[in-house]
């Protein structure tokens, strides 16, 4: 027979740890100094371990997540289930909500370890390079250059074969202008490794033809950073 005053006190802390979470600061208290945490990569259930390492954790989700709330919360002695929802805001400007299913240890008047689980498939078509990438070309490709601007760094790294791009606003009244002479864009291939991205694509362009491009991303932190692209560059100089 498990008493009721655990199952307040083991509330408490959890209460302690969610009000704080919402307010992205004093949740720390609450944590062991041996913590455990498995959930940061689902596909890897090693333990992170240590109330330091946690602490590393949540300070990287919480440039992600804008507002949080508890939908659901069971306690039973030393374990309990709570069933959160966040509000993400990516450095693109896209939003979404989530929710996440949290199961704790609770040990010695401490929150002792943490296991997540959630959509890892939604949270990753979000955050990976290649949806980034993706969504950056289809937006310059349908004359949202504004949107597609939000997909690109400042500063912006651009190497291309004739002009030169001194940061990302010049870069993309370049795009603007150069669409104008673009009848269509047919995308051959997408490739991707870790934060790097290369896209090949054909573009027919007025007065010049068919010219097939290798566009290369390095993305960081949300936002491309780096773009190369190689092409041929006989046509634009024999205009």
């Amino acid at each position: 027979m498990h008493s009721t005053s655990s199952i307040i006190n083991n509330k408490y802390l959890l209460d302690i740890y969610y009000n704080g979470l919402a307010r992205k600061s004093e949740w720390e208290s609450v944590i062991a100094d041996d913590f455990q945490f498995i959930g940061g990569d689902m596909t890897n259930r090693k333990p992170i371990i240590g109330k330091q390492a946690y602490i590393d954790v949540i300070g990287r989700f919480s440039r992600l997540f804008t507002s949080m709330r508890v939908k659901e919360m069971f306690v039973h002695d030393q374990h309990a289930f709570v069933l959160a929802e966040y509000d993400y805001v990516f450095p693109n400007g896209k939003s979404l909500s989530g929710e996440v299913a949290e199961y704790w240890l609770i040990k010695n008047h401490a929150l002792a370890g943490l296991t997540i689980y959630f959509d890892t498939l939604t949270f990753y078509e979000w955050t990976s390079s290649l949806h980034i990438v993706m969504r950056y070309h289809e937006a310059w490709t349908n004359k949202a250059y504004q949107e597609a601007a939000a997909y690109l760094a400042d500063p912006l790294i651009v190497i291309a074969p004739i002009q030169e791009y001194p940061d990302k606003t010049s870069y993309i009244q370049a795009v603007a202008q150069k669409y104008n002479l673009i009848r269509k864009v047919d995308l051959i291939g997408s490739f991707n490794h870790g934060d790097e991205c290369m896209l090949l694509y054909d573009m027919d362009i007025q007065e010049f033809g068919n010219l097939r491009v290798a566009e290369y991303f390095k993305v960081k932190n949300g936002k491309i950073v780096q773009i190369c692209q190689v092409h041929d560059t006989m046509p634009f100089r024999k205009a």
